[in-house]
């Protein structure tokens, strides 16, 4: 009876112990939760480094990219520098009057009437928020904690196209995308992409790491090209 006893006391703990593990595991964000706290954000700073490599090296080496990433409503700047590419510094701002593009190999600042005037969500997620909207083309695949700071893991598969890697333009199979999303903030913490050469047997892997996030307001004097 002892026996039984004990035994009944061990299952009841132990069940215990497995319920509270489940409930205090990292909760994932859904689509909608992500495109809520985008919404929220209406000043962000933010750099990210990204590093593309193939199985077949790449002419020149891997392509590697810093940038420095400036928004605030109705203005934008990006700031790029690429030992990799011809030009290895471009400066990209865009205000609601106008848009000015700066290279480095040129070394010259042309100017476009007519600023962007795109809001966050499309600033910040060309590549991938029209997808959070067709529920078909992403799962969730789980949580993981990355610098202390909990995210939810998204894989998005894109369809075939044609795209441009360094000055190259290659036709791709499907692209798979993970992207690490920051619970708290909605915003990506990391990105990893791979896609396949229709062409040649090559495979693509690019890595973008994102850091340094401030959501202070940005001064009006970063977005003046005179400045430069």
């Amino acid at each position: 009876m002892n026996k039984l006893l004990f035994l009944f006391v061990l299952l009841s703990l132990s069940s215990n112990v497995f319920a509270e593990s489940i409930n205090s595991s990292p909760k994932e964000v859904s689509r909608s939760e992500i495109i809520e706290k985008l919404s929220a954000i209406n000043s962000l700073y933010y750099e990210m480094t990204s590093r593309t490599s193939s199985d077949t090296p790449l002419p020149g080496g891997d392509a590697i990219s810093d940038e420095k990433v400036w928004f605030k409503e109705g203005y934008w700047r990006t700031d790029i520098h690429s030992e990799s590419a011809n030009a290895k510094k471009r400066i990209n701002i865009s205000t609601p009057e106008a848009s000015y593009f700066y290279n480095s190999f040129s070394d010259e600042t042309k100017k476009r009437d007519g600023g962007a005037g795109q809001d966050l969500k499309n600033f910040l997620f060309r590549f991938f928020f029209a997808t959070l909207k067709r529920e078909e083309s992403f799962k969730i695949l789980g949580t993981e904690e990355i610098d202390g700071k909990i995210t939810t893991i998204l894989e998005i598969i894109q369809s075939p196209k044609k795209m441009n890697v360094e000055g190259q333009d290659i036709s791709i199979k499907e692209k798979r995308i993970k992207v690490w999303i920051w619970n708290e903030k909605g915003v990506p913490l990391k990105q990893e992409e791979k896609w396949q050469d229709n062409d040649f047997p090559i495979e693509y892997t690019t890595m973008i790491t994102y850091k340094n996030y401030s959501f202070d307001e940005i001064p009006s004097e970063i977005f003046d090209i005179l400045k430069e």
